[in-house]
């Protein structure tokens, strides 16, 4: 049997869990997870996180819910709507350890394995990327989950002065590698950088667990 999963002390799990959900017309937080029943996205992203990372970080307005988890921290949007770039920004300069791991609640098909492989390979080759990694899907686009060190602040931080909009566009000016991760970490059948934004991709993506479930 392989050895339990232990949360890393020097990395700090960075939930993206602001925005409007405008797109998706309700709070995509609320909604149910298709893979655990009884959870939210939300609470499925954060297990991940806490199975892999010492401490937890929610980037996100909204306020702590009273029913949730008096230990998380939540870091308020310094300017409302500013986007990830900028709440990626200010939350570097506020951790208390050297890497962060960074997941969006919204992209559900993103596994366990994936972040954690992504963390091994950083530790197990520093020279690999003083700043970090972002994933890179099968067309090579930038996408979560990301893998950063602090020291990433300061690319964000300029970019930003720069007037520079793009998250990824940013990582990769400040020095932050693209990593192509093996596709056979995925859900079967399903792709893992799926990002939930509209009712349509939320049906879409419960009808493809729906049929992968079938198959199994």
């Amino acid at each position: 049997m392989p050895e339990p999963l232990l949360p890393r002390s020097g990395w700090t799990g960075l939930l993206l869990a602001g925005g409007r959900s405008t797109r998706m017309g309700s709070d995509k937080a609320a909604l149910p997870s298709s893979k655990s029943p009884g959870q939210t996205l939300f609470e499925e992203a954060l297990v991940k996180l806490q199975a892999c990372c010492g401490q937890v970080l929610v980037l996100g307005g909204e306020q702590r819910p009273e029913n949730q988890d008096q230990d998380l921290f939540y870091l308020a949007d310094a300017e409302e709507d500013a986007g990830p770039l900028r709440a990626l920004a200010d939350a570097l300069r506020a951790l208390t350890t050297d890497w962060c791991l960074v997941l969006p609640l919204d992209m559900p098909g993103i596994p366990q394995d994936l972040l954690v492989g992504g963390m091994e390979r950083l530790e197990a080759n520093p020279g690999i990327a003083q700043s970090g990694m972002f994933a890179a899907d099968r067309k090579n686009r930038g996408c979560f989950p990301l893998w950063l060190h602090r020291s990433a602040a300061a690319g964000l931080r300029l970019a930003l002065q720069d007037g520079e909009k793009s998250l990824f566009r940013a990582l990769f000016l400040g020095g932050v590698a693209s990593w192509n991760p093996p596709m056979g970490d995925g859900v079967s059948g399903v792709d893992p950088f799926t990002n939930l934004n509209t009712p349509r991709d939320l049906e879409a993506w419960n009808s493809s667990r729906t049929a992968q479930g079938a198959k199994g």
